[in-house]
């Protein structure tokens, strides 16, 4: 039992952790796939607008784009950033000092000024904070330069994480901004572009006229091809008419984005991306092999310590077997002493009503206690070595044995059972399986119904599908999950006049387990069907 559990805590411990990695590994990936399309598409884009060439950046264009995406970054803090964490003018100091920064890269003479007028600031902050220790005329000590000290620093700490705050709100601007497709109000500031864009991009551009011939070849920033490949791409392409995708050539990849001209032509612009889609690849192998080692990894943990989880639930599953076999067998000795004493008054007063009714209920109970011990035994045992069982003689003699009890009722008995028909399992408990079955059907069926018992071969291979079903015109409205729980019945008061004792079918549903197959429950109204599959 307990290796039992083990099994299926781990089964579905490990199922849930490559649920989680797929739920996040693939979300990761498809958003890292969508950005870099996205900013791809931007880039050729933005090469399309320029007549199929990538304007030169140069430094000082760059050092700009830098300085107005601090400046960006702090006017969106504002909307954001609580009262009293960091004043204007800091931030405002902030952004001059990058723009000093910029034009101190740009011009060396701006920089020398700035250190000037820095050492001049210092020398008299210097001679401010040594008149302000203390006052020799008075005696006292001045301490308002030391308080102005310290609230400056105060002041400058809530400055930086404002800063970097809105820093972050910038960035996860940007990032959604590529990952949507949407380029902003400036295209070359959001497509990052540096000085060296220019060697680091390998693209061409082919421009076309209102009739679709070639006017124009723009193949400086690419060297792999040649311009019959250029011009064979550029036909497939004009083709398609699709405004973008990718176009595989010598195993490389070139993606391409086409636009209309104002003067009716058309041009398009390719992009050698094979090294980006490289990179996704390569995260996409990477983030796999990730979530493979992860489940590995959880596997043997969880297998490590699944012994003494399950451990509790399987004791106490064990304790209820043990305390229904130890009760069984306590109570087989009273009942055999008063069905005893009730012959005994039978012999000495005569069969009378009450004499009657005492030994048709420890006929009773001493079934039930016999059902709950072999039930018990059945789930403490499992079947290490099964035999061959021919189960179509099993089908037979079952149901010729319930032939005359059915028909006695006003019913009618149907087989339709497979010759020779064998199968791997426990030879005692098939036959009980089948034997549970009908009489299941038998009691249940309705009046004038028909019970019919079914026994064909599974599929193609070794295996049997035996289906026993019978009348029930009110099983639309019954709870077909419960029926193999132990004393369920229909019948939630249990005064049904229908003989049992609500356990056989959790003894079939054991069986079945024990020899490794499968049961259910159909209706198709008027008629309920048991299927075992072995």
């Amino acid at each position: 039992m307990i290796q039992k559990l083990q099994r299926q805590f781990i089964f579905y411990a490990t199922l849930a952790v490559i649920i989680l990695m797929a739920l996040l590994l693939i979300p990761i990936n498809a958003v890292n796939y969508i950005s870099e399309k996205n900013e791809i598409q931007n880039e050729l884009k933005y090469i399309a607008n320029n007549d199929g060439e990538l304007p030169h950046v140069s430094l000082e264009d760059y050092l700009k784009n830098l300085q107005d995406k601090s400046s960006s970054s702090v006017s969106s803090s504002s909307s954001y950033a609580v009262s009293g964490l960091g004043s204007s003018s800091e931030q405002s100091g902030a952004v001059s000092d990058q723009s000093g920064a910029a034009s101190g890269q740009s011009d060396t003479a701006s920089v020398q000024s700035g250190a000037s007028s820095g050492q001049s600031g210092t020398a008299s902050d210097q001679s401010g904070a040594s008149t302000s220790e203390k006052d020799p005329s008075s005696g006292s000590t001045n301490t308002s330069g030391k308080d102005g000290t310290a609230k400056n620093a105060g002041s400058g700490s809530s400055s930086e994480s404002s800063s970097a705050s809105a820093d972050l709100i910038f960035r996860i601007k940007i990032f959604l901004q590529k990952l949507s497709g949407k380029s902003g109000s400036n295209e070359e500031q959001n497509l990052d572009l540096t000085p060296e864009s220019n060697y680091q991009l390998r693209y061409f551009s082919v421009i076309f006229d209102e009739d679709d011939n070639i006017t124009s070849l723009k193949s400086d920033h690419i060297s792999s091809l040649t311009e019959d490949e250029i011009r064979s791409m550029a036909s497939r392409t004009i083709k398609a008419l699709r405004t973008d995708g990718v176009l595989v050539n010598n195993g490389m990849y070139y993606s391409f984005y086409r636009q209309a001209t104002s003067d009716g032509g058309t041009i398009i612009v390719f992009m050698d991306t094979t090294s980006a889609f490289r990179s996704l690849s390569a995260f996409a192998n990477y983030s796999f092999i990730f979530g493979i080692i992860c489940t590995i990894a959880f596997l043997i943990i969880v297998t490590l310590i699944s012994r003494k989880v399950v451990q509790p639930i399987a004791k106490n599953i064990e304790s209820q077997k043990q305390f229904i076999t130890n009760a069984g067998h306590e109570l087989k000795t009273p009942l055999a002493v008063i069905s005893a004493n009730a012959e005994v008054l039978e012999m000495m007063e005569g069969k009378n009503e009450w004499t009657t009714s005492i030994r048709n209920q420890v006929v009773r109970l001493t079934g039930l206690v016999n059902n709950l011990i072999r039930l018990a035994k059945m789930q403490e045992t499992s079947l290490d070595k099964p035999s061959d069982v021919n189960i179509s003689a099993a089908a037979k003699e079952t149901a010729d044995s319930y032939r005359t009890i059915i028909e006695q009722k006003g019913k009618h008995l149907e087989t339709n059972i497979a010759e020779n028909l064998h199968v791997m399992g426990d030879p005692m408990a098939l036959p009980e399986l089948i034997n549970i079955l009908v009489d299941n059907a038998t009691k249940y069926c309705d009046e004038n119904g028909t019970v019919t018992i079914s026994l064909k071969p599974k599929g193609r291979g070794k295996g049997m599908h035996l289906t026993v079903t019978n009348t029930y015109a009110e099983g639309s409205s019954v709870n077909y999950d419960r029926f193999f729980d132990r004393f369920y019945r229909e019948d939630t008061s249990h005064n049904s006049k229908k003989s049992g004792y609500g356990i056989g079918l959790s003894m079939a549903s054991q069986i079945v387990e024990n020899n490794h197959g499968k049961i259910y429950v159909t209706y198709a109204k008027p008629d309920i069907s048991f299927h075992v599959v072995l």
